[in-house]
């Protein structure tokens, strides 16, 4: 798709369709050891870069702790801004009930792999039995892996990876599925491609910029790809945009004969 778009001349999402100009996005990081003070400062970071929207990660061994955290980080961000919760696949189905209630005060906007990614009657039970929409999808590797949730009303906002679902073909079958049921779609990581294709679909939720996880932190690219502003905006650029520093990757080449663990 993507040298589909430069050989037509045109970013990759206007070849797919340009529903938006601009895609939402939402400040995310591995933040669930991080000490108080520092998780407070990373979303005071996220919010000086303007971001309304926000991530964290529950799952604690200490329900009490969980929700203390959780608590402080609305304070912090404010009774508007949206704030999503990702347990990681951490509890049981009756064990994701009882803690996801407890959040419930703090308004979240979703909470996000509760239960073991393939368990489809779980998430299906739990969702009935919170208030809480339930998000998934980044361990799911196929359409129809997201139809079985689908059909089963197991989920509320589904989120393919466009790399582990085997690339944008597949991203769109995943996201056109989902739309048949009136169920969004929230890419997970991949800002750079993910940030394109919510862009091309219509029933597009927001994307994920991973705190040091984007390419352009991580200084892979000739020329940076950034949200700003709460927003991506994808380059003007034909094609997708994804322009690598081969120089800068250098750094990272395995030695010659070196075996891999």
């Amino acid at each position: 798709m993507g040298s589909q778009a430069q050989a037509a001349g045109e970013p990759l999402y206007r070849l797919l369709g340009a529903s938006r100009d601009r895609a939402g996005a939402y400040g995310s990081g591995i933040n669930l050891n991080l000490p108080i003070p520092d998780l407070l400062a990373q979303f005071q970071r996220w919010k000086a870069r303007g971001f309304r929207a926000f991530k964290m990660k529950v799952g604690s061994d200490d329900p009490r702790a969980d929700v203390e955290r959780v608590r402080l980080v609305r304070e912090e961000i404010g009774p508007d801004a949206i704030l999503m919760l990702d347990a990681n696949q951490k509890w049981t189905a009756g064990e994701a009930a009882q803690r996801v209630r407890a959040f419930e005060r703090y308004d979240p906007y979703w909470i996000e792999e509760p239960l073991p990614a393939d368990d489809v009657a779980g998430h299906a039970w739990l969702r009935a039995h919170i208030g809480c929409p339930v998000a998934l999808g980044e361990n799911l590797f196929s359409a129809a892996a997201f139809s079985e949730f689908l059909r089963r009303d197991a989920v509320d906002v589904v989120q393919p990876d466009v790399a582990r679902v085997g690339g944008i073909t597949p991203f769109l079958k995943i996201a056109h599925l989902a739309e048949g049921f009136g169920i969004p779609t929230a890419p997970h990581l991949v800002m750079e491609l993910s940030g394109q294709l919510c862009c091309a679909i219509r029933h597009a939720s927001m994307i994920e910029d991973l705190d040091g996880g984007n390419l352009t932190e991580l200084e892979a690219l000739e020329e940076p790809i950034r949200t700003a502003d709460g927003y991506f905006t994808p380059p003007a650029s034909a094609g997708h945009g994804v322009r690598f520093n081969w120089d800068a990757l250098a750094r990272w080449r395995a030695p010659a004969g070196h075996a891999r663990g």
